[in-house]
């Protein structure tokens, strides 16, 4: 059994995108809340994460893609492998046609993959997604 760790949509900024993360909805309220605690410095939350046991993060991928790379980039360097989710883009769009899905960009799972450290791909809530 593996452990990991997912990104909170409301507690703090995207450790990667920080001003970006602001600009998209975090909730499905349809409104926008300031984070809740001060936004961790990328390396510090990786190590975090690992001190606690996590061998993997769930990444809330935004839809403009913010912060992406370097996200990939610190987690390969750290050894901490990664699963992509929709979340963001679910609540914000952009969503594929005729549903309320937001597909993360295949080459952003190809830039994930080609890292070595990608587990999977999270795909958030989709019974409800398509019910609504």
């Amino acid at each position: 059994m593996k452990f990991g760790i997912q990104g909170t949509v409301i507690g703090w900024q995207d450790p990667w995108a920080g001003e970006a993360s602001d600009r998209v909805m975090r909730t499905g309220t349809g409104s926008i809340y300031p984070s809740q605690d001060p936004t961790p410095e990328p390396g510090a939350f990786i190590r975090a994460l690992q001190d606690l046991g996590a061998v993997f993060y769930v990444h809330h991928v935004l839809p403009n893609l913010a912060g992406q790379s370097d996200m990939i980039r610190d987690a390969a360097a750290h050894g901490l492998d990664i699963c992509l989710g929709n979340e963001y883009g679910n609540i914000n769009g952009p969503y594929a046609e005729g549903t309320n899905r937001y597909d993360v960009p295949d080459l952003t799972v190809l830039e994930a993959a080609l890292s070595g450290r990608l587990i999977g791909l999270l795909y958030d809530e989709p019974e409800h997604l398509q019910i609504n």
